[in-house]
C-alpha cells in the first residue's frame, strides 16, 4: 500500500489513503459479520442448554442430553465449515455418549472428575479428526495439536465481541435512514434525556412539598409503599442469577472461540508442521545403557528376593514389611519408563542396538509392574481396600497393556500407537467406571469385618460415595457380637443422616441413579 501511495501525487494520495484503508477494514468486517451471523444464534442456544444441564448439577440426569446436544451441535457446524476428514466417528461418539450416561450413574467425585476430563479429551480428538487428515499423525503431533486447540480456543475469547461489533457496524451502514426515522429517533433520545434530568429535580421538589403539606406527604408515602412493597424472586436475591449469567456467558464465548479457532484449519496445520528431529542415537545408547544395568539389577532382586524369597533381607525387616512398601514409587517409575521410551523413539535416529535397549527397558518395566502389583495385593490383604489402592491396581494393569503397543512401536514406527493407546485407555477406563469401584470396596471390607477383621467403618460410611450404599445396607442384615453392635449402629445412624442430606435436594434435573438408589434403600424403606 505504501508503494501505491508514493506513486500518486500528494493530493490524490491523501484522498486515496482513507478509501484504501476503509476497503481493507471492510473485508475484515465482512468476514467477522458473516461469522457472527452463522455462529451467534447457535452458540447462544448451546449456552442455554449447557447452563440448564450443568448449573450446580455436576452429575445429574441431564448430562447425557448435554453430550447428545453437543455432538449434534458440533456435527451441524462441521458440515457448515466443510469438515469431512473423519469418516468413521463411531468409537468417539459411542465413548462420549457412554461416558455421559455413566456420569449420571455414579456419585464418586473421582469418577465424575475423570469422566469430565475424558469427555473434554474425546471432544478435542473428534474435532481434530473432523478437520484434519490425522491418520498419519504421531503421538507427539497429537499432543501438540490438542494443546494448540485448547489454548488457541482460549485465545479467541474476544472474537464474539469483535465480530458482533463489526456486524452491528455493517448493519448500520446498510441502513437508509429516512427523515421521519431521524425525527423519531431525535424525539425519543431527547425525551429520555429530559426525563432522566427531571428525576433528581423532582426528588428534591417532592421533599420540599411534602414538608410543606402533611396531606401531600401522606399521599407520597402511600404511593411509595405501594410501588415498593413487592419482593424480588428468590433466585434474583440468592446469587443464582449471577452464577447463571456467568455460566451462560462463559459457555457462549467458549464455544464461539472453539468453533472459530478449529474452523481455521491453517492454525493447527501450521502448528503441527515441524521438521523431524533425529539426534544421534549414540547419545541415547550411552544414556540408556547405565539405566538398563540398574534396572536389570533391580529386577533380579525382585525375582529372587521378592517373588522367590531366596535372598536374605536387611536387618530389622520381616518379609511382610519388606513386601508391603514401594508400590507407589514403582508405579511412578513405570510411567516414567513409558515416557522415556516414547521420547527416545520420537527424537533419536533409528538404531537396532537402541531398539534392543528400549525393548529390555520395557521388559524390566513388566517386572516392575508385577512387583508393584504384588506388593499392593499384600498390603490390601492386611489393610483392606481403599479407592486409591484399587485405582493403583487398575493403573498397573493399563500400563501392562499399553506396553504391548509401545514395544510394537519400538520396532515399527508406522504402527498407529495413538489410536492403540486411545482405544485401550477409553475401554479400560469405561470398564473401571462401569463397575462402581466404591461398591466393591465396601463389599470386600464388610466381608472382612464379618470374618472378625478390623475394618474402618468411618471410611465405609463417610468417605465412600453413595455408590457403596447397597453394600453398606448389608450391615443391617447381619448379627454381630455385642461389642460390635454399638459401633455398627452408630455408624449406620450417621450414614442414614448423610444419605438424607445428600438426596434431599434432588429434582428432575439433578436426579442421579446412585443417589436415587441410596435414597430408595435408606430413606424410603
Amino acid at each position: 500500500m505504501d508503494n501505491q501511495l508514493n506513486s500518486l501525487p500528494l493530493q490524490q494520495a491523501c484522498e486515496s489513503a482513507p478509501k484504501i484503508q476503509e476497503q481493507q477494514v471492510s473485508e475484515e468486517q465482512k468476514e467477522g459479520a458473516a461469522r457472527f451471523k452463522m455462529l451467534s444464534a447457535g452458540c447462544f442456544f448451546y449456552a442455554l442448554l449447557y447452563t440448564f444441564c450443568l448449573y450446580q448439577n455436576k452429575s445429574g440426569i441431564t448430562y447425557p442430553f448435554l453430550i447428545g446436544g453437543t455432538l449434534y451441535f458440533l456435527c451441524y457446524y462441521f458440515k457448515r465449515f466443510g469438515a469431512t476428514a473423519a469418516k468413521d466417528k463411531r468409537l468417539l461418539t459411542g465413548a462420549l455418549i457412554l461416558t455421559g450416561i455413566l456420569n449420571c450413574m455414579t456419585d464418586s467425585g473421582v469418577l465424575i472428575f475423570f469422566n469430565r476430563l475424558l469427555i473434554v479429551f474425546l471432544l478435542g480428538v473428534l474435532i481434530l479428526q473432523s478437520y484434519h487428515a490425522s491418520i498419519c499423525w504421531k503421538l507427539g503431533t497429537w499432543g501438540k495439536a490438542l494443546m494448540h486447540l485448547l489454548f488457541g480456543s482460549i485465545s479467541q475469547i474476544y472474537r464474539p465481541f469483535e465480530d458482533g461489533y463489526w456486524n452491528y457496524k455493517l448493519a448500520e451502514r446498510r441502513k437508509e435512514i429516512t427523515p421521519e426515522q431521524k425525527e423519531r429517533k431525535r424525539k425519543l433520545t431527547y425525551g429520555v434525556l429530559g426525563v432522566g434530568l427531571s428525576i433528581p429535580v423532582l426528588f428534591v421538589l417532592m421533599i420540599l412539598l411534602g414538608s410543606a403539606d402533611a396531606l401531600f406527604y401522606e399521599m407520597i408515602c402511600n404511593v411509595w409503599d405501594t410501588l415498593f412493597s413487592w419482593s424480588l424472586p428468590e433466585f434474583l436475591t440468592s446469587g443464582d442469577l449471577g452464577g447463571i449469567l456467568w455460566m451462560l456467558a462463559c459457555s457462549f464465548v467458549g464455544m464461539y472461540g472453539l468453533l472459530t479457532y478449529s474452523g481455521k484449519r491453517s492454525y493447527i496445520e501450521n502448528a503441527v508442521k515441524t521438521t523431524a528431529i533425529e539426534w544421534d542415537s549414540f547419545i541415547a545408547i550411552a544414556f540408556l545403557s547405565l539405566i538398563t544395568v540398574v534396572y536389570c539389577l533391580f529386577c533380579g532382586i525382585q525375582i529372587f528376593g521378592l517373588f522367590l524369597g531366596w535372598m536374605e533381607l536387611p536387618e530389622g525387616y520381616t518379609y511382610a514389611s519388606y513386601a508391603r512398601q514401594g508400590f507407589f514409587q514403582l508405579l511412578f517409575v513405570c510411567i516414567f519408563n513409558i515416557c522415556l521410551v516414547l521420547f527416545v523413539t520420537s527424537f533419536f535416529q533409528k538404531n537396532k542396538w537402541l531398539q534392543a535397549l528400549l525393548t529390555l527397558i520395557s521388559a524390566c518395566t513388566y517386572i516392575m509392574v508385577a512387583s508393584s502389583a504384588y506388593r499392593m495385593l499384600l498390603y490390601i490383604n492386611t489393610y483392606q481396600l481403599t479407592f486409591l489402592r484399587v485405582f493403583v491396581l487398575w493403573a498397573l494393569f493399563m500400563i501392562a497393556v499399553l506396553l504391548v503397543g509401545v514395544m510394537r512401536y519400538i520396532w515399527c514406527q508406522e504402527f498407529g500407537l495413538f489410536r492403540f493407546m486411545l482405544v485401550t485407555v477409553v475401554i479400560g477406563y469405561l470398564a473401571f467406571a462401569t463397575v462402581h469401584p466404591d461398591y466393591w470396596i465396601a463389599k470386600y471390607n464388610i466381608s472382612q469385618f464379618e470374618q472378625g477383621e478390623e475394618t474402618d467403618l468411618w471410611y465405609l460410611t463417610r468417605n465412600l460415595s453413595t455408590d457403596a450404599a447397597p453394600a453398606v445396607w448389608e450391615l443391617l442384615t447381619e448379627e454381630y457380637p455385642q461389642e460390635k453392635k454399638a459401633q455398627v449402629a452408630g455408624a449406620l445412624i450417621k450414614y442414614e443422616e448423610r444419605i438424607e442430606e445428600e438426596t434431599s435436594d434432588m429434582n428432575i434435573r439433578s436426579w442421579n441413579l446412585s443417589r436415587g438408589l441410596a435414597e430408595r434403600l435408606w430413606i424410603m424403606d
